[in-house]
C-alpha cells in the first residue's frame, strides 16, 4: 500500500533527508550524493543553503585572492603576515575596502596600518 502525504509534509521530509544527507556525507559532492541515492540535495532547505555558503565562501576567496594580487602587482613580494591576514577576514565588505586600499596605498607600510584597523 502507498501513501501519499501532503506537499508540505513532503517538503518537510527532504528537508530532513537533507540535513541528514549533509551531516553523515560530508566529504561527497552534490554529483555523487544524487548519483548514489537519486535524490537532489538541491531541493531541500539544506542543500540551497550549503550552496549559498559555497558561493559566498567562493566570493570571499576571490576578493582574498584579488587584494593579495593588487599588492604584488604594486609591491612585489608580500610578506607573510600580510597574506595571513588577508586570509583571516571573511567579511566581502572588508576585502573590499581593503582591495581599494591596496589600489591608492603608498606603500606596504601604509596598507600594513590600514589592515591592522580593518582587523581589530
Amino acid at each position: 500500500m502507498t501513501q501519499l502525504f501532503p506537499a508540505g509534509q513532503q517538503q518537510e521530509a527532504l528537508n530532513i533527508l537533507g540535513l541528514f544527507v549533509l551531516n553523515r556525507f560530508r566529504k561527497m559532492s552534490e554529483k555523487e550524493v544524487m548519483a548514489m541515492l537519486h535524490f537532489d540535495l538541491m531541493d531541500t532547505v539544506a542543500g540551497r543553503q550549503l550552496s549559498e555558503r559555497s558561493y559566498q565562501n567562493g566570493l570571499i576567496e576571490e576578493a582574498r585572492k584579488m587584494v593579495v594580487k593588487v599588492l604584488e602587482e604594486r609591491f612585489g613580494i608580500v610578506p607573510r603576515d600580510v597574506i595571513d591576514k588577508i586570509r583571516a577576514i571573511i567579511h566581502q565588505d572588508v576585502l573590499e575596502s581593503l582591495h581599494k586600499q591596496a589600489i591608492r596605498c603608498l606603500d606596504m607600510d601604509s596598507f600594513k596600518e590600514m589592515l591592522l584597523k580593518a582587523t581589530e
